[in-house]
């Protein structure tokens, strides 16, 4: 057989050697995809170690990750937000103006004792109230009463044996006007004044308070016309009855130091106040005032009287029962509370 196979022509060989020399070139500067895949695959066991120098990826990829590499790196620190300390709590303190209410005067009802024919200085109240304002006083009507340089002060002044009682009217000028009474009682200018108390002793000589006596009973043993027996408050289990007369000029006075404040309340069976005369004794010119008067069982509570079959001339007279309350506890017959029976003038 006869072979065509023949040698080759100088300029094929050079073409052959410029195309290989292309090819190696080409492949080590990375291009030929196709070679490069295969040549990945025929290498897929062998241990590759990347250069760091080397960048990879596209040319853009790499310009834009060497930018980010030049860029200064920020640091972004991870810091906790602070503790919250809560102030702390104040209290508010909200002014409140509160309106002071401006209140009236305050004055006083007064007991007081005089000897006729002498002069007593009063003092109404004070010269302002509690909230300073000045008050003004007026007194009602009394020929007896003074005016004196002091706005809170009166002077009284009777010749009569007598008991008056004057009202008195206080005012702010803001508030409604206030009043209050003055109740003076007035004994014989001769007299002797006594004490009469629930922690007197009957040893005293009554003349002072702190000396005072225990006991109307003993009382009667010294009071003499012109006598005045001053009782202080409390309650009293006994029978106010006199044994003795008071005259027309000098009348016996047993006055209650505050009215209403002594009572006389009897636990057996009786009157509070009994004032009778015999044939043997008159009783007459007797003022009680300021009283409280309770009776026990069948009794009037206030008896005023005399026995049977004593002359007129000898019944009891002159008999003065003022500001006294009676009060009975009978509840098996028809007895009066104030009983008034054989008597004249």
């Amino acid at each position: 057989m006869r072979n065509n196979i023949g040698l080759a022509s100088p300029q094929k060989v050079l073409k052959v050697c410029l195309l290989i020399l292309f090819i190696v070139t080409f492949s080590a500067c990375g291009g030929g995809s196709s070679d490069s895949s295969e040549g990945d695959s025929n290498n897929t066991n062998a241990s590759v170690t990347e250069d760091p120098s080397v960048p990879t990826g596209t040319p853009d990829q790499n310009d834009s990750d060497q930018e980010e590499a030049d860029a200064p790196t920020e640091t972004t620190e991870t810091t906790e937000p602070p503790e919250t300390t809560e102030p702390p709590e104040t209290t508010e303190t909200t002014e409140t103006t509160e309106t002071t209410e401006n209140l009236a005067p305050i004055i006083e009802n007064q007991n007081l004792l005089i000897k006729v024919n002498t002069d007593l200085t009063i003092t109404l109240g004070p010269l302002t109230d509690s909230d300073g304002d000045v008050i003004i006083y007026t007194v009602s009507a009394s020929p007896n009463v003074q005016e004196t340089t002091a706005a809170n002060q009166i002077i009284f002044e009777t010749q009569n044996i007598e008991v008056e009682v004057l009202t008195i009217t206080a005012s702010d000028g803001i508030n409604e006007p206030v009043q209050a009474t003055i109740e003076v009682s007035s004994t014989p200018e001769t007299g002797l004044l006594y004490y009469l108390s629930k922690t007197g002793n009957d040893d005293n000589d009554g003349v002072t308070v702190d000396s005072s006596w225990a006991s109307f009973s003993y009382a009667w043993n010294v009071l003499q016309p012109g006598d005045t027996l001053l009782v202080r408050d409390g309650t009293y289990d006994e029978t106010l009855s006199p044994t003795v007369s008071g005259t027309a000029d000098l009348p016996i006075t047993i006055l209650a130091e505050n009215r209403g404040g002594a009572v006389i309340q009897k636990t057996q069976d009786g009157s509070a106040i009994s004032i009778t005369s015999t044939s043997a004794q008159t009783i007459a010119y007797i003022t009680i005032d300021g009283f409280i008067a309770r009776s026990k069982g069948e009794f009037s509570a206030i008896s005023v009287n005399s026995t049977d079959n004593i002359a007129e001339e000898l019944m009891t007279n002159n008999i003065i029962i003022r500001n006294t309350g009676a009060f009975g506890s009978a509840n098996q017959s028809n007895t009066v509370v104030f009983a008034i029976a054989r008597t004249r003038d």
